[in-house]
This record gives structure tokens, sequence and C-alpha cells, in this order.
């Protein structure tokens, strides 16, 4: 795995052990060896939900 690869398998991990987070679905995902792009729609555990995305890259 990638830097970017294991950031994101940690967000989505952290995502879903919230105790405020019913379900997580992953809606978009990109990764490569210099960045990476997740997206992912959270239903919380009053049956709202929230939308979240986050971009990721390497910098020297």
């Amino acid at each position: 795995m990638t830097v970017p690869q294991i950031h994101i398998a940690e967000t989505l991990a952290r995502l879903s052990a919230s105790p405020v987070v019913k379900t997580v679905a992953v809606t978009e995902k990109h990764e490569s060896h210099a960045g990476g792009y997740i997206r992912a729609r959270l239903t919380l555990i009053n049956d709202d939900f929230l939308e979240v995305a986050e971009y990721n890259s390497l910098t020297n």
C-alpha cells in the first residue's frame, strides 16, 4: 500500500468507528502513488446524513 492508500483506509476506519456514525457508503474513491481522493455519505445514528470529501497528495 502507498501512503495515500493507507491514509484513505485509516480515514474510513475512523469514520466507521465513530459512535455517532451508523453507516459509511463510499461514493467515489481515487488512489495513486502520489495522492488520493475519497467521497462518502455517512448515515448518523439519528438517521441524518453527512457527505464528506477529502483530497490528499504527497509533497517533498
